[in-house]
């Protein structure tokens, strides 16, 4: 998913969203994997990369299972500074989703 020729975001931008989100974000990357892929299963859920349209996602079970998703921003990135507000967007929609509202 991720494009070392990006134009748009920088392998050391995509390493560094990639961390802070692993070690402050958990329960919004878990909650876009039950929201966006309907992985309601996974203990632990990683941000493996980034591009322009999306995250890839690494879910993994107490059990050994272990599934790669990918999740589409609402629209692509046209700046390294559109990545906070996609991401903050997307954990509001998953929390709706997953609370059953219908506002999006």
């Amino acid at each position: 998913m991720t494009h070392p020729s990006d134009p748009v975001l920088s392998a050391e931008f995509i390493t560094d969203v990639t961390a802070h989100m692993n070690s402050d974000h958990a329960e919004s990357l878990k909650d876009y994997a039950a929201a966006f892929a309907s992985i309601d299963w996974a203990d632990s859920v990683q941000m493996i990369s980034m591009s322009v349209t999306g995250i890839e996602l690494e879910c993994q079970s107490a059990n050994g299972r272990c599934e790669m998703v990918c999740v589409e921003f609402s629209k692509p990135l046209s700046r390294p500074e559109q990545v906070r507000g996609a991401l903050v967007a997307m954990a509001k929609r998953a929390r709706q989703t997953l609370e059953g509202s219908t506002k999006v």
